[in-house]
């Protein structure tokens, strides 16, 4: 028992030292521990430290080092790789429907152009869904960044939206 205690404490402090040596690549988007209060459509509170910055986009903690590491794998291999949309608050999410959806909300996200989730359905509602950019092509699927996507997602976890070629999430929805 005495061992296993041991072996905890030393792990937890090699933890704690890792953690503490690379702080300036964590970078939560805002350290307050409150609920969005605009948030109100959501079936769960995203709180405010759930939300960290990549490059200007905030994005949920569990996507984070999964995104880091896709824009700089991507870069690295020549393709020129952004963040369009990640993090969508409800209000925004509110406006795309009513643009994308002809003005009629109640429709069914696919009914869409492009498809757009009700508020509080959308993963951008979270920041659990992330929207690509190519800077080589201004259509998405027939950029080399998509490409690069497709045969390199699996190894981050990610799946595409069958409808939208620049939507990636942990469950492709």
């Amino acid at each position: 028992m005495f061992g296993i205690l041991l072996l905890l404490a030393f792990n937890t402090g090699k933890l704690q030292a890792n953690l503490n040596s690379h702080p300036a690549q964590l970078n939560p988007a805002i350290s307050e521990s409150r609920v969005i209060e605009s948030e109100t459509c959501q079936s769960g509170p995203v709180h405010q430290f759930d939300l960290w910055d990549i490059e200007g986009h905030k994005v949920n903690k569990l996507l984070y080092f999964q995104t880091k590491a896709i824009l700089k794998n991507a870069r690295n291999e020549g393709k020129p790789i952004g963040l369009t949309s990640t993090f969508r608050p409800c209000a925004e999410q509110v406006s795309l429907r009513k643009a994308n959806c002809g003005g009629d909300t109640s429709l069914p996200a696919e009914s869409c152009n492009p498809p757009t989730e009700k508020p509080g359905e959308s993963l951008h509602n979270y920041g659990m869904a992330m929207d690509f950019k190519c800077d080589d092509s201004p259509i998405f699927e027939k950029s080399t960044c998509y490409t690069w996507l497709k045969e390199n997602a699996s190894k981050y976890k990610l799946q595409q939206r069958a409808e939208e070629p620049w939507h990636w999430s942990f469950t492709g929805r």
